[in-house]
């Protein structure tokens, strides 16, 4: 060592001394300079930086001293200083594990003799251990230094402390400590005797002991030999210890026999000076063992909340409540408690824990609670428990094969399941274990007992009570199996009843002994009282008995105690968890519905429901309380879902239907009381109540006038009540609903009342017997049976209500009968009858109201006994609408008009919707000529049906309509046409003359009404009808007066039949009415014979009758129309001449007469005569600016009539008057018709537009029904052919298919709209063809055809004829085209032309041509000047189709000669044919390309414009191989804006022959803004997508 490094050593040593550090540090580094590793360097440097707190740097430098020189002690205690004194944060366990490694060196550097410093050392280092967890190596440390000790008492002082501390800090499964344990044990010795030790300390060194013992019960075991004393010790002490005392208790608890005589002692003596948890934990331990099991209970749940975790102590609380049967809270217990073991498990026993002597495993305790847990599912009486407990006690059973328990319990819980032969298995385990068990043999008795050797069973359980008197379960089961068996043993106290007792002392918790003893009060000692105390007592023992609780509440039911039945029930379903204690909950629900508590007994139902959503009974009690409550849709859900979980049950099916009764849904409730009677034939409350409803449904058709169905009801009624009084003949109620059913065919008429009476029923005589079981009964002797039905009643139940019934019945046959003197006789019975109904009840207003209507009668009349019954009605009844309006009509038949108003205004104050107080109003309104009469018949005929109401009203419309030109336009549109008076009348009076077929003068006005409603046939025999009785009536009068105006009456009524014959189409029937109208010289039958006859085709004789009504017309504007019928029917007879200076003779009287001339002019193709007549026709309308029919008739007159001069006029004339009248519908309509033929898509344009201003709402309601009708036939009829002719099939606005669907919907019996729907499906079969090669639609063409045919003649039969051949002929059914050919008999040869095609058709599809005489025959039809146009069209065809083109043009010109409309369509069509020989090739591909040209051309100067037009110009450039000219003929197309309607898509074919146009010049550019150009186009049109395929795959992206 150099003297610079000896001198710097010295330097820093005095540096150091001086505490100098920062000096100390340069020291250290000169000497660094010279020696790196300069070992005292080295450490005085790590000093220095600890001191100055770099710890980091200090414990380098020490461990580079280390390094140096590792023999050295310097380095090393510096580096402890270091990390004892200097480091002031917590060590690291890298840090700690240097700083064990520095004690080991330390410990090995020092010499064996010095054993104080190893002393400290190896403390030292086990403290270094236990702060890192290392217990074991700290417990080895201890140990080496208990070696080194000795004898030094304050050394092993300090190791005892630090063995403590390290047991402390030990974790578990302690298996660190265990193994160092007699050192433990020492040291916890060692503290608890050491008297300097305070009591804290002690407990908590033994406290540690115990923790550590915990996962070795048998170690703990030999230990408590210690640790029991030690804790005595502690509770002698001066310092009281809780600790030592819950030890012992917890040792006590779980196992006594653990303490020693001398222990127990000392523990019974320290047990008074401790109270709370240990001593509850003691006492309930004590009561357990004592059978106190109610004190064990109390005790154990107290101190449990605070000793939570004490499993043993569970344990017994558990099997108390188990033998206290109560199953339900021990299963409670039980889950709990094997919850809280599960936790335990996973956690370390410490010193706050309540359970800390642990002498049996959780495992094994686990295994007990399971089986406390099985046998309270066992005992169950929930069948899904039982079979839990089943499963539970079989997994126990492969833990513990040996356990009786066990087998036992599965041996109970298969007999609960009725699996007798497993229980008698599991018996079989339980003898093996222990043949002498009583419990397994009493239960074989009970199972011999089940299995029907009753006598066997006894004698056994006999023989076991004898060879065990304490076993209550032979006891019991002896008495059970007695009470069950016989009922000697019942009535012998000696037999059941002793057994019962001794069983009850036996076990005075089991509550069936109870129940059974007080079934012996209750049957056999009839002491009710007793019965009821074993049954409470019973009750407070199981609670949850269904059993027992539903014995005791009987008891209290039969005692009349509901409230105390109630309360038994409100205690066990409060207690009871949710989802169960269904039979309590059904039973109090029963009791609330009992005691009218609707509302709560539905929230019971609705409970027992939760515990068991699929008992029928339960949805049917549910029901019930619905039904009680009023709810009557809940109900009727409740009682479904009962008859879908029991199908069988006629309950749920029968209230079901008188639900449906009740919310009057009759038919419904007819249907379900079937079904009921279906299941069960003979059920009398479905037959009553099937009665019922036929009988009120009766009532709902008399009052809408249907009765020959109320007549069917009533006839039902009849027969389900017979049917029931054959089950149960004695019921009252039955026998008045028969006289209901007889007594309310009082409104009928006699002629349709045919009332089917059983025979058993009807002792009436003869009778016309429709079968051998039933009678037919007239009106009359309906009444009469119900009569006698009322008697019946009244025999088995004397009410007042029946006598009231009666009264009325009787009183009604009196208004029936036709005898004078019966009538008079009846209805004196009937006031008789009803003064006793009032004797016995003489505060019922409603008898004394219908004794007020039976003393106003006319048979009666005892005007002041009415009034005083009326004003009695009142009195007792305020509020009494019938018997003020009664008293009304008194008044008003008094004439006393005030009066009857005031009765009338209350009753409608009363009861506004009440008919009667309404007719009264409008009788004295028309009484007095007011106007109010007519709204007052029209809201009593809103308000129901009434013969008053109906025919009033009916005449006031009458009256209306005849006086129309005295009234004015508003007033007549206000009553009759916005409020649709005349349907409401026809409805009216087709009721009143249904009730009433004798009153002609009600039938006058049906046919009136039937007339305005245009239903002609139906007022024709309306008509007839009153004719007829009046004819009759005259006939049978004798008094002259009444017959004088008989027959005037008789005079009118042939007026108006003859009329509504003529207007029918009946003319030669109508001119024999009118001829025998005597006299005939009105001038309205006059005329009307004329026209009849003119009609007729009688000329000459109607020309007579029109002159002699001339002569006789009231008016001038009569004698001008008759001018112009004589004018008209002088044309028909060829004198034109005379018929034109006739009319010119009046020509400035009326308007009508210049339309006349005009269409005469029309006729004549007169010019001259048209251009006079429409100049009149303009200045009219000139002069008339408000829009009416004239002005329609003008504009089609004007068009008409323009047609002859310049038909482009005709357009223009009618657009002026759409330009007056912008949203009158018929100037548009009338434009469409013109269109149709020339300009499809602008008259389909007109015609939407047209169809629009019909639907506005204020067109609609200004025209009455008739006119409405006929004007929506004829709008959709034009709608329909303008969308046919415009041929848009793909439209969705103007779809022709659609568009005559929508026409023949509206206008199911409109053969036109039937013959432009099979049209447009022929149509569309073509264009589908076309396009799908499918025609979809051509066998619905053919039926639309053939069911045209059948409902046409004329022309139109034989178009439809002609369409179903075309059809046919399309699918080439040629035999059916040959066999409707002859059923043509107009236009034969068409059909011929047909049947031609046809033979072409099958010609072709043979061989491929057309024979010679086939084609002569062909040229022969074509050169016949009688060719029709569809003639013409066809042969073309045919001459196509054979290639012979120049004749098909020659027959498409033809065709041009026969229509000179069609000059388009000729030249486009014979464009194509010469285009389609041109493409065909072969000699004169020129020729027929320049007629081509020629044709195309003529169709451009025509219609320019039209997009097929263009496409044809384009494709014959294309022929003529001229691109320049095509392409800009093929743009027109597609920039056409009408192109899009054309029925062969001209804007897709354009745009094909142009992208062919682009792909042969190889443009792509082109073709791809063409493809995006119409990218928009639907993919599936045919052209589009042939386009995109051709489309080169460049270009695709």
């Amino acid at each position: 060592m150099s003297k610079q490094v000896k001198a710097a050593l010295r330097a820093a040593k005095q540096s150091i001394q001086n505490k100098e550090y920062k000096d100390a540090l340069k020291h250290c580094e000169e000497i660094f300079k010279h020696d790196e590793k300069n070992y005292n360097g080295l450490v005085f440097y790590g000093l220095c930086l600890a001191e100055l707190c770099r710890k980091e740097d200090s414990r380098s430098a020490y461990h580079d001293a280390i390094a140096a020189q590792p023999d050295q002690i310097l380095a090393y205690q510096g580096l402890v200083n270091l990390y004892t004194k200097h480091w002031v944060a917590k060590l690291t366990e890298e840090n700690t594990n240097d700083l064990i490694s520095t004690y080991q060196a330390l410990i090995r550097l020092t010499n064996e003799k010095e054993e104080k410093k190893l002393f400290d050392f190896y403390v030292k280092l086990s403290g270094a251990y236990s702060s890192i967890g290392k217990i074991d190596d700290s417990m080895k440390a201890l140990s080496n230094a208990f070696l080194k000790a000795g004898s030094d008492g304050v050394s092993r002082d300090v190791i005892y402390s630090e063995v403590v501390e390290c047991v402390k800090i030990a974790k578990p499964p302690y298996s660190d400590v265990q193994a160092h344990l007699n050192l433990v044990f020492d040291a916890v010795s060692h503290i608890c005797v050491q008297a300097t030790s305070s009591i804290h300390s002690k407990e908590d060194a033994l406290l540690h002991l115990i923790i550590c013992l915990q996962n070795d019960q048998r170690l703990l075991r030999e230990k408590l030999g210690y640790i029991i004393p030690t804790s005595l010790s502690f509770c002698e002490s001066q310092e009281k210890s809780d600790l030592g005392f819950l030890i012992l208790t917890e040792i006590f608890v779980q196992d006594a026999k653990l303490f020693d005589e001398t222990s127990l002692k000392k523990y019974h003596t320290l047990q008074e000076n401790y109270d709370g948890t240990h001593q509850n934990l003691i006492k309930g331990h004590q009561s357990y063992h004592n059978g106190d099991y109610d004190t064990c209970v109390e005790l154990f749940e107290n101190c449990l909340h605070d000793s939570g975790e004490f499993i043993p102590a569970r344990l017994l609380l558990c099997e108390a409540y188990t033998r206290m049967h109560k199953h339900s809270t021990a299963e409670t217990k039980a889950r709990r408690s094997l919850h809280i073991c599960k936790t335990l498990q996973t956690s370390a026993v410490s010193r706050n824990s309540s359970w800390l002597v642990r002498l049996a495993s959780i495992s094994d305790l686990k295994l007990d609670l399971t089986l406390c847990l099985a046998d309270a599912l066992a005992e169950s009486g929930d069948e899904s428990s039982v079979k839990l407990a089943v499963a539970t006690y079989e997994k126990l059973s492969k833990v513990r094969p040996e356990s009786v328990e066990i087998f036992l319990g599965l041996a109970k819980s298969s007999m609960k399941l009725d699996d007798l032969t497993s229980a008698s298995s599991y018996l079989d385990q339980v003898d093996k274990v222990d043949p002498d068990n009583i419990s397994s043999k009493c239960w074989r008795a009970y199972i011999t007992f089940m299995l029907g050797e009753k006598n066997r069973s006894i004698s056994s359980l006999e023989e076991l009570v004898d060879a065990d008197p304490s076993s209550f379960l032979a006891h019991f089961l002896l008495g059970k199996l007695m009470w069950e068996s016989d009922p000697i043993y019942r009535r012998d106290k000696k037999k059941c009843f002793s057994f019962f007792l001794k069983a009850a002392k036996l076990d005075v918790y089991h509550g069936e002994t109870f129940l059974y003893l007080g079934h012996f009060y209750r049957d056999v000692a009839n002491d009710r009282a007793r019965a009821v105390k074993c049954y409470e007592k019973a009750h407070s023992l199981d609670g949850q008995s269904e059993a027992i609780g539903a014995a005791l509440a009987d008891q209290f039911i039969v005692g009349g105690d509901y409230e105390a039945a109630i309360k038994l029930y409100e205690n066990i379903t409060n207690v009871a968890a949710a989802g169960t204690c269904k039979w309590a909950w059904l039973r109090l629900g029963l009791c609330r519905l009992k005691t009218s508590d609707s509302s709560s007994a539905i929230k019971c139902f609705q409970a027992a429901l939760r515990a068991d959503a699929n008992d029928y009974i339960c949805w049917e009690c549910l029901g019930e309380g619905y039904l009680s409550r009023g709810s009557f849709s809940a109900a009727w859900k409740a009682f479904s879902r009962a008859h879908e979980l029991k199908p069988s049950s006629v309950y749920s099916i029968y209230q079901m239907a008188a639900i449906k009764q009740i919310l009057c849904q009759y038919p419904e409730a007819i249907s379900e009381y079937t079904d009921v009677l279906k299941i069960s034939p003979n059920y009398v409350p479905a037959l009553k109540g099937l009665g019922e409803s036929h009988l009120s449904m009766a009532k709902f058709m008399l009052t809408e006038g249907r009765d020959l169905t109320c007549v069917d009801h009533i006839n039902e009624a009849i027969q389900n009540l017979a049917s029931a009084l054959q089950t149960r003949g004695q019921m009252c109620c039955v026998w008045k609903l028969l006289g209901d059913s007889c007594s309310i065919t009082r409104p009928l008429h006699s002629s349709c009342v045919k009332i089917l009476m059983p025979k058993m029923l009807s002792s009436l005589q003869n009778k016309d017997h429709m079968d051998d079981d039933v009678v037919v009964l007239s009106k009359m002797q309906a009444l009469e049976a119900g009569e006698k039905f009322y008697a019946q009643a009244l025999h088995l139940h004397n009410d007042a209500s029946l006598w009231h019934d009666l009264a009325l019945n009787c009183f009604w046959q009196s208004n029936e009968e036709e005898d004078k003197s019966k009538q008079l006789a009846l209805a004196n019975k009937s006031l008789l009858v009803l003064q006793k109904a009032i004797t016995i009840e003489n505060d019922n207003h409603k008898f004394w109201n219908s004794l007020g209507v039976v003393s106003a009668s006319e048979n009666i009349q005892n005007y002041e006994l009415a009034q005083h019954s009326y004003l009695k009605s009142i009195n007792l009844e305020p509020n009494n609408v019938e018997a003020w309006s009664n008293l009304g009509n008194l008044y008003l038949d008094q004439s006393q008009i005030e009066l009857a108003h005031k009765a009338f205004k209350t009753a409608q104050s009363l009861d506004p919707s009440y008919v009667n107080s309404w007719v009264g109003q409008a009788l004295i309104a028309e009484s007095i000529g007011s106007e109010e009469a007519m709204d007052l018949f029209r809201h009593s005929t809103e308000l129901g049906l009434h013969s008053q109401a109906s025919i009033g009203y009916a005449m006031w419309i009458c009256n209306t309509i005849s006086d129309s030109e005295n009234m004015s336009a508003s007033k007549l549109k206000e009553n009759i046409q916005e409020l649709n008076a005349v349907a409401a009348a026809v409805t009216q009076m087709s009721k009143y003359c249904s009730r009433h077929p004798h009153h002609a003068w009600a039938f006058s006005l049906y046919g009136f009404v039937l007339e305005q409603s245009s239903l002609l046939q139906s007022s024709e025999k309306a008509y007839k009808h009153a004719l007829d009785v009046y004819q009759l009536r005259c006939e049978s009068s004798v008094d002259e007066n009444d017959k004088l105006n008989l027959k005037k009456m008789i005079v009118q009524a042939k007026s108006d039949y003859a009329r509504l014959l003529r207007k029918t189409g009946k003319f030669s029937e109508s001119v024999k009415a009118y001829r025998s109208i005597s006299p005939l010289n009105k001038f309205c039958d006059v005329y009307g014979l004329a026209i009849s006859l003119f009609r007729g085709g009688k000329l000459n004789e109607a020309f007579t009758a029109l002159e002699q009504a001339k002569l006789i017309a009231p008016n001038d504007d009569d004698r001008i129309e008759i001018m112009v019928v004589m004018a008209i029917l002088l044309w028909r007879q060829k004198k034109k001449k005379e018929a034109r200076e006739l009319l010119e003779s009046c020509r400035n009287h009326k308007i009508k007469v210049v339309q006349c001339l005009c269409a005469f002019g029309i006729l004549q193709n007169d010019n001259a005569l048209v251009e006079s007549t429409l100049q009149d026709l303009i200045a009219y309308d000139v002069n008339n600016k408000k829009q009416s029919d004239v002005t329609i008739d003008n504009c089609l007159f004007i068009a008409a009539g323009m047609m002859l001069q310049n038909p482009s006029k005709a357009r223009v004339s009618i657009q002026k008057y759409i330009h007056r009248f912008p949203n009158e519908w018929r100037f548009r309509d009338i434009l469409s018709q013109l269109l149709c033929s020339n300009n499809s898509s602008m008259a389909c344009t007109s015609a939407h537009q047209s169809r629009k201003n019909f639907n506005k709402d204020d067109v609609i309601s200004s025209q009455d029904g008739k006119k409405c009708r006929k004007d929506h036939q004829r709008m959709s009829l034009t709608h329909s052919a303008t969308a046919l002719a415009n041929g848009d099939h793909r439209s969705r606005s103007a779809d022709p298919l659609k568009t005559c669907q929508r026409f023949l919907h509206s206008h199911p019996y409109s053969t036109k709209a039937l013959a432009l729907l099979g049209a447009s499906c022929h149509a569309h079969s073509v264009l589908s063809s076309f396009t799908t090669d499918r025609a979809v639609l051509l066998p619905t063409t053919q039926s639309l055809a053939a069911l045209l045919a059948q409902n046409s003649y004329g022309k139109l039969h034989a178009w439809a004829v002609k369409l179903n051949m075309l059809s046919c002929l399309v699918e080439h059914k040629h035999e059916v085209v040959e066999d409707l050919a002859t059923k043509i008999s107009v236009d034969l040869e068409e059909s011929d032309v047909i049947g031609l095609l046809s033979e072409c058709d099958k010609q072709f599809q043979a061989t491929g041509t057309i024979d010679d005489v086939t084609k002569c025959e062909v040229g022969n039809i074509a050169r016949s000047k009688s060719a029709t146009k569809l003639t013409k069209q066809l042969i073309a065809h045919i001459f196509d189709c054979d290639g012979s083109t120049d004749e098909a043009v020659a027959q498409i010109q033809d065709e041009l000669k026969l229509s000179d409309e069609r000059g388009t369509s000729v030249a486009l069509k014979s464009a194509h044919l010469a285009y389609q020989a041109a493409r065909r090739g072969g000699d004169g591909v020129d020729t027929w390309c320049a007629k081509a040209r020629e044709y195309i051309n003529e169709a451009i100067r025509v219609s320019g414009d039209l997009p097929l037009v263009q496409l044809m110009d384009g494709l014959c450039h294309r022929l003529a191989a001229s691109s320049r000219k095509m392409k800009p003929a093929l743009n027109k197309v597609l920039n056409n804006p009408t192109s899009g309607n054309s029925l062969c898509t001209c804007k897709n074919i354009a745009a094909w022959y142009l992208y062919m146009l682009h792909h042969d010049k190889n443009d792509h550019q082109q073709m791809t803004k063409l493809l995006e150009k119409w990218s928009t186009l639907n993919d599936s049109d045919y052209y589009i997508s042939k386009i995109k395929n051709l489309l080169p795959l460049e270009n695709m992206t």
